[in-house]
């Protein structure tokens, strides 16, 4: 049986932006002199947790979604010695 971990809580909440309209968003505020110094968000409307995201994922890969959540930091501690070794080269 394959192990596979969601990292953080699966309640967690993400959005997306799709490359285009970063692209666009970043033209319109370079174009318009009123928008300097100005904060703006750029995502798609609709929030998803984790779980909806790996659920999607899943499907477009035709896999299975994670069966275990993993605490973040327990998941760094599994990746400190990736981390280490990357930096050796």
């Amino acid at each position: 049986m394959a192990i596979r971990m969601l990292v953080c809580s699966e309640s967690n909440l993400v959005q997306f932006a799709h490359v285009k309209d970063v692209i666009q968003g970043l033209y319109l505020v370079l174009k318009n002199n009123l928008s300097h110094g100005q904060s703006y968000f750029i995502s798609e409307g609709k929030w998803y947790t984790y779980s909806e995201v790996y659920l999607i994922l899943s499907g477009v890969v035709h896999g299975k979604p994670p069966n275990i959540s993993l605490p973040k930091q327990l998941a760094k501690g599994f990746l400190c010695p990736v981390h280490f070794e990357g930096r050796k080269r």
